[in-house]
């Protein structure tokens, strides 16, 4: 890796707090373009979140189910 992939693959862990294994791949798919990485790695995040209320709601509607 090139001195200014590594420069973007730290910037974006400073950014993130990912690790380099996830910084790189970010950049990557983003085909290094680092504002794209960032705004990738947030999206995952809001992602991340709405699943984990979509299972919450889920367990808790199925305490609230009788039992069959």
């Amino acid at each position: 890796m090139n001195a200014e992939k590594r420069s973007l693959v730290e910037q974006v862990k400073s950014l993130t707090a990912r690790s380099d294994e996830e910084a790189k791949s970010l950049l990557e798919v983003t085909q290094w373009d680092i504002e794209a990485a960032v705004a990738t790695h947030f999206q995952q995040l809001e992602d991340e979140e709405q699943v984990e209320e979509v299972e919450r709601r889920n367990s808790v509607e199925e305490k609230k189910r009788p039992p069959r």
